[in-house]
């Protein structure tokens, strides 16, 4: 195993925006740091489905979230992407009736319309009231802890130099001076906020817990791209229509008992045929060799950002039991995701899984690290057949790897936790019975074990057609309202109009 491939893996960095057919815009919108210096921010336009994306570009912004949690890149590229976006906006001649702040480092661009708006002779009540009334917080960070941390010195820096309002700017500063001479972006996203929401119903619950204010919960849905074609035009022949982006008919759980076994199975032979080409034709392994695995095997997905909470060590506790395991009911396991840059303890642990993988022979044939983890190879895992999910309970806020191969008809493995989790808020039927196969255990140990079972369980499933196809069917009744993009957009324009309504 070539023991540095981690750092030769390919991070993302920004390519100029012509690379994407974007058009330039003919405006001069200049960025101020406190020396005095003028950075000229490029703007972008493309339109997309009738929609304007507009995208800003200069050769030192480099790739999203480059730096420790406290770099000061990281401040840099939040208020460059809030002050100028809406400096564009306003060029452009396009008002606001959303303002969605996904996530507290967007909160700059709430923070230049209100001194916009003050700059155009609005006071600073009547300011915070028109923007927290079309202004949505999205928080995806469950302990506050995870936060960076800014002082008055580094606001001045990059913040107080693109507020052109005097008042405001006095007003910024003392909020500041309030919380200690420090500030965490989230205290001036609720703020600034009209409406708060979590990304899943157990998040609510967690994020009220760690911030103190109630949250609404508007679970992560996906978009239609993640589900194989073949598999979506069958949902469309049965009536359902696209399940992402069309509104799910209230038969639908009929309509899925429509499905026949022996289709079914047809289709995802298929979508197994070209995951199984891609990956011998287009991708390498930790060994710098193509990924090779047979059609007939059974294929197991762990796909996913690598850090600490979500436990991608738990598969591989027991790696002599994993490897009967896999050896027993022919098993290949791709695992795949990225790490944070700057996060080396999660990097020193994926060089351990690989070393636990190249120790035993069985999984150095039968787990495949899949490099440069990208949406290419995302959209080719349909042909898998199961998804493990193993965060640890509480900590995850939605998860949305598992949601973009659930609608792909693959058996979801995982804790109760994130979206996931939705369905035992939903319906009491679930409260005896998981419509899924549930990880259980109060530590790190016994989860493995739960897992362990379960990956026996699963080959049984797969390997009885009739009972995989009554099992996918079940998956799909709980969780096909759960992963709807439609759903969530809904959820959302609610959110922000039902004042108004």
């Amino acid at each position: 195993m070539d023991k540095n491939f981690l750092q030769k893996e390919k991070f993302f960095k920004a390519p100029k925006p012509e690379f994407y057919n974007f058009r330039k815009v003919s405006i001069n919108l200049p960025f101020l740091i406190s020396n005095g210096k003028k950075i000229k921010i490029n703007v972008y336009s493309k339109k997309v489905n009738g929609n304007l994306l507009l995208m800003l570009y200069e050769p030192g912004m480099r790739a999203l979230y480059e730096g420790h949690i406290q770099s000061e890149h990281r401040l840099y590229q939040s208020t460059v992407l809030g002050f100028i976006g809406v400096k564009a906006l306003f060029k452009l001649g396009i008002d606001i009736s959303i303002l969605h702040l996904n996530e507290s480092a967007t909160v700059f661009a709430g923070i230049a319309w209100l001194d916009i708006l003050l700059e155009n002779g609005m006071s600073m009540d009547k300011a915070l009231i028109k923007v927290r009334s079309y202004t949505i917080f999205t928080n995806h960070t469950l302990s506050p802890a995870a936060e960076p941390i800014w002082t008055m010195a580094q606001m001045d820096r990059y913040v107080f130099n693109n507020i052109r309002n005097t008042k405001f700017r006095l007003w910024l500063a003392d909020m500041v001076k309030k919380e200690g001479g420090i500030i965490k972006l989230s205290s001036l996203a609720l703020k600034i906020a009209g409406h708060s929401n979590a990304v899943s119903k157990l998040h609510a619950i967690k994020a009220k817990d760690s911030y103190g204010i109630s949250f609404k919960s508007i679970t992560n849905g996906i978009s239609n791209r993640w589900i194989y074609p073949e598999l979506l035009n069958k949902y469309r022949q049965l009536g359902i229509g696209d399940p992402i982006i069309d509104l799910l008919p209230s038969d639908y759980k009929n309509k899925l008992n429509l499905l026949k076994t022996a289709h079914m199975q047809e289709i995802k032979q298929h979508a197994k045929e070209d995951l199984c080409n891609y990956l011998l034709s287009e991708r390498q392994d930790q060994y710098g060799e193509p990924v090779v695995i047979p059609e007939d095997a059974k294929i197991i997905l762990w796909t996913r950002r690598f850090t600490s909470y979500k436990r991608p060590e738990l598969l591989f506790s027991n790696p002599n039991l994993l490897a009967g395991i896999l050896e027993k009911n022919h098993m290949h396991i791709i695992l795949s995701g990225k790490a944070h840059q700057k996060d080396d303890d999660i990097k020193l642990l994926l060089q351990h899984i690989l070393h636990v993988v190249d120790e035993n022979k069985i999984l150095k044939k039968r787990v495949h690290f899949v490099v440069n983890y990208n949406w290419q190879l995302a959209r080719y895992f349909g042909g898998a057949d199961i998804i493990l999910n193993t965060p640890i309970p509480g900590w995850e806020a939605c998860g949305t790897s598992w949601e973009k191969v659930i609608a792909n008809w693959l058996l979801l493995c995982s804790t109760r936790d994130g979206g996931v989790a939705d369905v035992f808020f939903m319906d009491n039927k679930y409260k005896t019975s998981s419509p899924f196969f549930e990880i259980t255990g109060t530590n790190d140990e016994k989860a493995a074990q739960s897992l362990y079972m379960n990956l026996d369980l699963m080959a049984k499933v797969l390997g009885d057609p009739d009972q995989w196809k009554n099992t996918v069917i079940k998956q799909l009744t709980a969780f096909l309202p759960i992963i709807s993009g439609t759903r969530m957009m809904i959820e959302y324009l609610n959110l922000r109009f039902e004042a108004d309504l």
